[in-house]
């Protein structure tokens, strides 16, 4: 499935609607099955999702979710999200002793994007 990585995100890549730039995508030895985006359209696969997909349709899902958090800007709508989380936990912070309330906040904004 490894080799199939480049050739599956050139495919996705080229079957996008309009052209967004340079793309590179790289394979990560860690065995954790994850996959991951960042800003400027660099994707990253961890050996461990290789491990997880059974077909090459299959690891084509989870490059082109990767795709769609770039081209939405995801990264800056989660640095937004983050700035924001942190004020209200200051807030938090001033006015509860409750570190449990702390923890809810930072879980519960921290899969909204991801869904």
């Amino acid at each position: 499935m490894r080799a199939d990585v480049g050739r599956v995100a050139e495919a996705l890549v080229e079957a996008l609607p309009q052209p967004y730039g340079r793309w590179s995508i790289a394979v990560f030895d860690d065995p954790t099955p994850n996959a991951f985006a960042l800003p400027g359209g660099k994707i990253g696969v961890h050996a461990g999702m290789l491990a997880v997909v059974r077909t090459p349709d299959q690891l084509a899902a989870v490059i082109a979710h990767e795709i769609g958090h770039v081209l939405a800007d995801h990264s800056n709508e989660r640095l937004t999200q983050e700035l924001a989380v942190q004020g209200g936990l200051m807030l938090v912070d001033l006015f509860a002793d409750e570190p449990g309330i702390r923890r809810l906040a930072v879980v519960a904004s921290s899969r909204d994007i991801d869904v």
